[in-house]
């Protein structure tokens, strides 16, 4: 199925999860932000938050600088 991720169109297994999408993308275990459909998911609820088909995400990586 097709979800959207910052804008652009990426293809996951139907029954993936915000955890197996992050899984999938190598995203980094801290530092890292994930909105589903204008909603920040906490982490600790990754697992059991499912992907709908067009279902619009962005994703932030936290930048340490001043």
């Amino acid at each position: 199925m097709i979800v959207i991720i910052n804008d652009k169109p990426y293809e996951v297994k139907e029954n993936s999860s915000v955890a197996d999408l992050a899984k999938q993308l190598a995203l980094p275990a801290q530092g890292v932000a994930v909105a589903l459909d204008s909603h920040v998911i906490p982490r600790h609820i990754w697992h059991r938050t499912m992907l709908e088909e067009n279902a619009e995400l962005l994703i932030f990586q936290a930048v340490s600088g001043g």
